[in-house]
């Protein structure tokens, strides 16, 4: 497969639990039955201060176009472990991309409801 990195930022990893209705830390795919695992720190996105909020758990977050077929995907690997990978999907024009603040945006792919949580305006703007 031929890919193409289009874009690459920064950002915390975020998973919305709609059963807990709170946003969790996304830990590494679980390749057995291609579900996301959540972590036990539970992450409530601050507009007063975002980026701020939770552990540290940054992810370089990759948009990669294949070339050939010209298919859309996003990666996100942890940035201490790039063999931790907390998202793998691909682009969907189903997908629904809401910026909720300068610092936090999030989509759902129908599964799931995915969020990234940004170290500055300049990766959010990326």
């Amino acid at each position: 497969m031929t890919e193409k990195r289009l874009l690459k930022v920064q950002a915390n990893v975020m998973i919305y639990n709609d059963q807990e209705k709170r946003w969790f830390h996304a830990c590494s795919l679980n390749l057995n039955n291609n579900t996301n695992a959540l972590s036990s720190q539970p992450f409530i996105p601050s507009s007063s201060n975002p980026g701020s909020s939770g552990p540290p758990s940054i992810s370089v977050i990759s948009i990669l176009v294949n070339e050939l077929t010209n298919q859309h995907r996003i990666v996100a690997q942890k940035s201490d472990n790039p063999r931790e990978v907390t998202v793998n999907m691909n682009i969907l024009k189903s997908l629904k991309y809401h910026v909720a603040t300068p610092l936090f945006h999030q989509w759902r792919d129908g599964k799931a409801v995915y969020g990234l949580n940004f170290i500055d305006e300049q990766h959010a703007n990326g």
